[in-house]
């Protein structure tokens, strides 16, 4: 990848992607050629195979940069609470990608980037949790962050799948309502 750096090798290596992200929208990813991506975003083979390797290293790319954009946004914030502005700001990354949001959401259980995703939000929701409620085993951390992640995905991604008819902020406040009466169930068994 010669001149990856430069201003126009970024937006052509970003067309491209987009181009494959309209293109998942009637096909599947397996189903994808590099010629018929090629003639979708008006490039040559040569320009292609400039920028990726294949159709797999377009959408690696895609999810890394998805994955990057979340892990950025939590790292600005403590994810202990989940509260209504954590899962506010993960449903504007994903309305930003919302084509590549779509797909993830389609097998999501079975999805490598969602595994990843989790096993990092585990891990800082667990050690900030601990950290702020040190009285608490891990073992009911891990299961507490288990079901309230396993809801909240399955919520955002029947609200994708619906089309997103309900106002995002009062999504991310319904989220952050049902996350904080788990967590304080949790702790209110350590006081008895």
């Amino acid at each position: 990848m010669k001149d990856k750096n430069t201003k126009k090798s970024q937006e052509t290596s970003k067309h491209i992607q987009n181009c494959l992200l309209e293109a998942m929208e009637e096909n599947r990813l397996n189903d994808i050629t590099v010629s018929y991506l090629c003639k979708i975003a008006n490039i040559n083979r040569g320009t292609f195979y400039l920028h990726f390797n294949s159709i797999e290293d377009v959408f690696e790319r895609l999810e890394n940069d998805f994955f990057n954009e979340i892990m950025h946004e939590v790292n600005q914030v403590k994810i202990y609470s989940l509260d209504a502005t954590f899962y506010l700001s993960i449903i504007d990354i994903i309305l930003r990608n919302k084509a590549l949001s779509k797909w993830i959401g389609s097998d999501y259980r079975g999805s490598a980037l969602m595994k990843q995703l989790r096993d990092f939000l585990a891990e800082r929701f667990i050690s900030e949790f601990l950290e702020k409620y040190p009285d608490n085993s891990i073992d009911e951390v891990k299961l507490l962050f288990s079901f309230i992640i396993g809801g909240a995905t399955d919520l955002l991604v029947a609200w994708l799948r619906g089309g997103q008819k309900e106002n995002r902020y009062m999504i991310a406040q319904t989220l952050g309502q049902f996350s904080a009466s788990l967590v304080n169930s949790v702790n209110k068994k350590l006081i008895r």
